[in-house]
């Protein structure tokens, strides 16, 4: 009997383990030139009025390239792969910015999971295909198959201490959580 209840146990933990990971990424300013021309051109196509930031983010698994921007006062994040292939756009937002819905999904979660957080950064992320986001993010034509998630940075306090997450909802709850490593560079803001 012990050993049945210690192998549920060690299979929850490693299952858990599996849903919760460590997330480490490296940012760097990159000049235009070395961007796909792909990534530029849909970038263009979003019609920003002001100055297009370009990144290389360096992750544990991957490399993305990044086009950061303002516009209409909000802060911008277009993501592509390496080959310029076009992977999310993120809008950083405000709590109350986000359907009351979801919102109450996310603030149970958050009540659930941590004795106290602070919401540290709110993005409205856009997947979909390059033509559907454009109409949508450009031309305000909501588009069906456009999925929106919300990606939340949260400094939140639990069991295992003090610690900086990322946490990925859809309308449907949580996605995904990663463990935000730190190293002795820092990422860069714009």
């Amino acid at each position: 009997m012990k050993s049945v209840i210690l192998l549920i146990f060690l299979c929850l933990s490693f299952s858990s383990s599996l849903w919760s990971q460590s997330k480490y990424e490296r940012e760097y300013r990159i000049k235009p030139e070395q961007v796909p021309v792909n990534a530029k051109d849909f970038v263009a196509r979003l019609d920003f009025n002001k100055k297009i930031r370009w990144y290389i983010e360096e992750s544990l698994t991957d490399t993305t390239i990044e086009a950061k921007t303002r516009f209409k006062t909000k802060r911008y994040s277009v993501e592509f792969n390496s080959d310029g292939s076009l992977q999310d756009v993120e809008i950083e937002i405000e709590m109350d910015e986000i359907d009351p819905q979801i919102k109450s999904i996310i603030t149970k979660y958050l009540n659930d999971h941590f004795s106290s957080y602070k919401l540290k950064k709110i993005q409205l992320q856009h997947t979909g295909k390059d033509e559907e986001l454009l109409l949508q993010l450009r031309d305000g034509i909501p588009q069906k198959s456009v999925i929106l998630n919300y990606e939340l940075m949260v400094k939140g306090t639990n069991e295992e201490g003090i610690q900086l997450y990322e946490l990925l909802f859809s309308s449907a709850g949580i996605m995904k959580k990663s463990v935000v490593l730190f190293n002795n560079a820092v990422n860069l803001e714009y």
